[in-house]
């Protein structure tokens, strides 16, 4: 599989810059992070490169093809996004699923769709939530879901925005952990936003750090230092271990 290639991506609300000359590489089987402070341009980088804002200025390549000249229907084959506040509708689990093949579809579902919509909800482990409305499900379990549609696309990549922000500790792990395994044993690529470093720090495996729409540093976690968040955030901190596994503790008091 050929890696997605971002080359000097700029974008402007106005006159307001809100990306600039942004590139780096995703490469298959690898969860890649965005953070940075609010206003950073995680969001806004996750449209662009899904083509929900168009850049001004920059390419986005899956190998030799470019993306900014697909239609959508071609994209979303190869292209996931799951939104921060994703519309869900009032369907229920196994419908909200079935709409992620939309860009497979000809006139009604094939038994190859309904096969791919029973393995994505089987793989999300949501078999007994499969006939419960989305309005009735837990935070996590929307989360599962909307992964679950964004898996039946069957794409290449994954575009996640904030996909544990509203989530409580336990199934802000579970998530990642579903997302990390999913994207090892199937070879996707994942572009992940999120705001808290220490999940970052333990499920990701590349971190791009953005500072006013600037990749300010690219760093696998064990590599990331105080000096490099004190620079992105503004906060002095800790960069500890628990378990080799690195931990941020920040030094300001409250």
């Amino acid at each position: 599989m050929n890696n997605l290639m971002v080359r000097a991506l700029n974008f402007s609300f106005g006159k307001t810059r809100i990306l600039n000359d942004i590139s780096f590489d995703l490469k298959p089987g690898r969860v890649v992070g965005l953070l940075g402070v609010n206003g950073a341009g995680k969001s806004t980088l996750l449209k662009c490169i899904n083509r929900i804002h168009e850049p001004q200025k920059g390419v986005v390549r899956l190998g030799d093809r470019e993306l900014n000249r697909l239609n959508r229907r071609d994209l979303a084959k190869i292209m996931a996004y799951v939104a921060q506040t994703p519309d869900s509708g009032n369907f229920t689990v196994y419908e909200s699923v079935m709409l992620g093949r939309r860009p497979h579809l000809k006139w009604e579902a094939s038994q190859h769709d309904i096969k791919v919509v029973d393995e994505m909800i089987c793989l999300m482990g949501l078999e007994k939530l499969a006939s419960k409305r989305i309005s009735n499900l837990s935070g996590g379990e929307v989360q599962q879901t909307m992964i679950a549609r964004a898996l039946a696309q069957k794409p290449q990549v994954l575009l996640l925005d904030e996909p544990t922000s509203s989530l409580d500790l336990a199934n802000q792990l579970k998530v990642m952990t579903l997302i990390k395994n999913v994207v090892k044993n199937q070879g996707l690529m994942a572009l992940v936003s999120m705001h808290d470093l220490n999940l970052g720090l333990r499920s990701l495996d590349e971190m791009l750090l953005l500072k006013n729409g600037q990749i300010q540093y690219q760093a696998r976690p064990k590599e990331v230092t105080a000096q490099m968040i004190n620079s992105v955030y503004g906060v002095e901190v800790k960069v500890g271990r628990v378990d080799q596994c690195p931990v941020v503790v920040p030094q300001n008091t409250v």
